[in-house]
């Protein structure tokens, strides 16, 4: 699981660039054993190492995206195999506020405890102000109302492999609890008219599926993944809102020469019922199509789609071109041409453990002008 962190901010200047680069290279720090280099086991008839490598870092973080404006804060985690065959796990914990006054604390992990198992949890705290612009992938921007949402969210999925190293499958549950607060008199979120706006608290259980091939969950030179998932919010566990949310995302990386690498992204996503409306697919963002606000449109059913060239420049800089595209609909037969989002863009990158979490840097343009995102972790 890569570093997200969900704010973003104005320019970041060369300086405080520069400064966030020399902290992450003086306080990245590998343990006495070997540090991680990839994210590959070794064969089964490997001999073992005589105690698993691991690496952890911990560094002040700055970030930008036009949802967040200037953001600050920290991070900290830790990369390690449990057995020198298996996959490297990670557990990072990130406490961050914006210049918007949005204040998020998250803890998440991925653990491969055996060759029979993976363990993918998070909990996350945030307190948001935000903007809401309707539903539908028409909504004007004159119809912009801010709000702020509060919310607690968990998430626990334990899989179990179907083909070792490959294809894992197994429960998942989720629980949130979300107030709003600072709606717009005469507003729509004050119309009382949409699901959740007087608050909730609702429990999920439902099912994934994961496939994996790629040779590093970070920095992904080759293979690829699919992630399917959804989630069914019944009603029966004292919750007054039933819905249902799923998901289908697939990567594919692709080498092309001197470390050059093609990234290919799809994400499908769907809400059916009483969504609360944060939980509706929203099109932008720093992961899903870089160029737009995130949220900017939101509907029930979303596509995207992204392509990326990766490749290296000196040391532990890198670079990279990307473009994609991306709509909203009511329902799956309500797509139109007329209303899909293209965006395109370029960034850097630095490179700040051996295992390939990166500092990025990218400027995104979309239909409504360009927009910076200074973050942890690629985009996919």
């Amino acid at each position: 699981m890569s570093a997200t962190l969900h704010p973003r901010t104005p320019p970041v200047s060369a300086a405080t660039f520069a400064a966030l680069l020399a902290v992450g290279m003086t306080l990245t720090a590998p343990s006495a054993a070997r540090p991680v280099e990839d994210d590959r086991a070794t064969s089964p008839g490997a001999a073992a190492a005589p105690s698993p490598p691991s690496s952890w870092f911990a560094i002040p973080v700055a970030f930008y995206m036009p949802e967040t404006r200037l953001g600050l804060g920290a991070m900290g985690g830790v990369h390690f195999r449990f057995e020198p065959a298996l996959q490297v796990s990670d557990v990072q914990v990130v406490g961050t506020g914006t210049a918007r006054h949005q204040a998020l604390f998250a803890l998440q992990t991925q653990l491969f405890p055996s060759s029979a198992m993976a363990i993918g949890g998070s909990l996350r705290l945030s307190r948001y102000p935000d903007v809401f612009y309707g539903v539908g992938d028409d909504t004007p921007r004159s119809a912009r109302e801010g709000f702020t949402s509060a919310s607690f969210e968990a998430q626990l999925a334990p899989e179990w492999y179907l083909i070792p190293g490959r294809l894992r499958s197994g429960p998942r549950a989720w629980f949130r609890q979300e107030s709003f607060r600072d709606l717009v008199p005469g507003g729509l979120l004050a119309s009382g008219t949409m699901a959740g706006l007087g608050g909730y608290a609702s429990t999920g259980l439902g099912w994934s599926l994961t496939w994996d091939t790629r040779d590093n969950r970070f920095a992904p030179g080759s293979g690829n993944s699919v992630e399917a998932w959804y989630l069914l919010s019944p009603g029966v566990f004292g919750d007054r809102l039933r819905f249902g949310r799923g998901a289908l995302d697939a990567r594919q990386f692709l080498p092309l020469w001197r470390a050059v690498v093609l990234g290919l992204a799809g994400h499908f996503e769907l809400a059916h019922g009483d969504v609360p409306v944060t939980l509706l697919p929203r099109l932008g963002g720093d992961r899903n199509l870089r160029g737009y606000y995130e949220g900017r449109w939101r509907d029930h059913v979303l596509y995207s789609g992204q392509a990326e060239i990766r490749f290296p420049v000196a040391g532990r800089f890198g670079a990279a071109l990307f473009a994609g595209l991306s709509d909203v609909a009511h329902r799956l037969s309500g797509f139109e041409s007329r209303t899909i989002r293209p965006a395109a863009g370029a960034g850097l990158r630095y490179r700040l453990t051996d295992d390939g979490l990166n500092v990025r840097l990218d400027v995104g343009a979309g239909q409504d002008g360009a927009n910076l995102y200074f973050n942890l972790g690629e985009a996919f």
